[in-house]
């Protein structure tokens, strides 16, 4: 069947601003929500307005069993809580459940307020508002699921694939595609033992797999993703450059840092080529959002990003002094190989350089107590590279040389995939055991159950300070914008 890449994309434009739409009616005084709701609107008509006929011809059976390994990916990364759930489902469950329970904005007896980046919580929340907290977690998993099956329609489209096999390989490349992590730890822990010096202190904190990124960050990975692939679907749209883009400051202010990267080099590359670009740059879709909605979320983000924060939490400089074989090692192992191999036939792509460059400049920063900088900031660039390689692997001519280059591609590959199958096979194994026992239940993380009182508990400084703004009525955002 043929499916208009134009549906795929208004259905994710809608995906990404319906949580801008509940933000402006849930949060924000009506004088204000009502003239920016009428903007987002009349920006997304304008923009549905100018689509092309593209298509994609796939099978309604490669859709349904894409649909089935979706879910079924989602489940295993905490989505419903059939398996375990991760650390930082601890917030996100807490987030979830003070976005029900609490009436919106949310604010706690000590006088702060939730101040998050919340898009991706919104839409399950409103649902909960009607149905319950056991609602919204049965919609945030359709919600989440729901993206990751539009990022991989459009991979479909961008990568050209046709036949049901090939298609079901993107979606394969997806679930498993990342940062060589595990090899990266073997590989630098054996050298340390080698030559009896440490390796693996000096880059704490490495990139992510897609599968990891889904099990810790969906919420900020999802909404990602959807603009990447929006933009790769036909980067020459300068005029939907702003207007794709704007709702990662709800949804991921992190991974919106590199990605602004990566549609700079398309506007570079579109200015030099003359046409017409500032007038498609500053096209009405792109003007209503930028003057309308971006103001708003930055102000409400602004009490929290801009709070002072102790410096464990806070942006620096890593300093490696003197050791730069763990520097150099980390990216060999974690990314470059792959990169070697595939520099033939992208050697020209400006993307491709501009992947390489954020990954390599990325580890000289710090943010957050667990560099969520490097760890969620360096998912876009990776995302790029796992475009290349599905193109590498699905479209290279078959030559001999090249057929010895895909196996290396492969082979690291399968250094992603085995052991996140193996994760699998043990969240499988246990839940057997524990239903042959009559013991299974929902794994929901319920530790911190709400924001509520966050200090009290002794909690450390990523609890304390990533979610409030302190003292918030007298915040300008909570003080002159928002809803009572």
């Amino acid at each position: 069947m043929n499916i208009y890449i134009k549906h795929i994309e208004r259905s994710a434009y809608i995906w990404m601003y319906s949580a801008i739409v509940i933000f402006m009616l849930g949060f924000v005084k009506w004088f204000i929500a009502v003239p920016v709701v009428a903007a987002v609107v009349f920006a997304v008509v304008t923009a549905f307005k100018k689509q092309s006929d593209e298509h994609i011809r796939v099978s309604k059976g490669t859709l349904i069993i894409g649909a089935i390994i979706i879910l079924i990916w989602m489940a295993f990364c905490g989505q419903g809580g059939f398996f375990d759930q991760g650390m930082d489902w601890n917030g996100r469950n807490a987030q979830l459940a003070d976005l029900v329970n609490y009436s919106w904005p949310v604010y706690y007896s000590d006088g702060s307020a939730f101040t998050y980046y919340i898009g991706h919580f919104l839409p399950p929340a409103l649902f909960g508002k009607l149905s319950g907290l056991g609602g919204a977690r049965a919609f945030f998993m359709f919600y989440t699921s729901l993206g990751v099956y539009i990022v991989w329609l459009l991979m479909i489209k961008i990568l050209r694939t046709e036949s049901p096999t090939k298609q079901l390989f993107v979606l394969t490349l997806f679930v498993f595609f990342g940062s060589t992590e595990d090899l990266r730890n073997i590989m630098l822990n054996f050298l340390s033992g080698l030559f009896h010096t440490e390796l693996t202190g000096a880059v704490q904190y490495g990139f992510t797999t897609n599968f990891n990124l889904y099990a810790w960050a969906f919420n900020q990975v999802t909404c990602s993703f959807i603009v990447l692939a929006l933009f790769f679907s036909d980067d020459r749209r300068v005029e939907n450059y702003i207007f794709m883009g704007v709702p990662l400051i709800l949804f991921s202010p992190i991974m919106m840092c590199t990605t602004i990267v990566i549609f700079i080099c398309g506007a570079v590359r579109e200015f030099v080529r003359k046409d017409n670009f500032i007038k498609r740059l500053f096209s009405i879709q792109n003007l209503c959002v930028l003057v309308f909605v971006v103001p708003v979320i930055i102000m409400y983000l602004s009490g929290n990003v801009f709070s002072e924060k102790p410096d464990s939490v806070s942006f620096h400089v890593v300093k490696y002094n003197g050791q730069w074989a763990a520097y150099f090692l980390f990216l060999l192992f974690e990314f470059v190989f792959m990169s070697l191999l595939m520099y033939p036939r992208f050697k020209k792509n400006v993307y491709f350089y501009a992947a390489n460059a954020i990954l390599i400049i990325l580890p000289f920063f710090k943010m957050g107590l667990y560099n969520d900088l490097v760890t969620r900031g360096s998912a876009p660039a990776l995302f790029i590279l796992m475009l290349c390689a599905g193109d590498y692997l699905l479209n290279e001519h078959n030559a001999a040389s090249k057929r010895v280059r895909k196996t290396a591609i492969c082979l690291l590959l399968l250094t992603v995939a085995i052991p996140c199958a193996n994760r699998c096979f043990d969240a499988v194994k246990d839940m057997s055991q524990e239903i042959a026992a009559g013991k299974y239940h929902k794994k929901w993380l319920n530790d911190w159950q709400t924001y509520e009182k966050i200090w009290e508990r002794q909690s450390g400084d990523d609890q304390k300070y990533n979610y409030f703004t302190f003292d918030a009525k007298e915040h300008f955002f909570f003080k002159y914008m928002s809803r009572k």
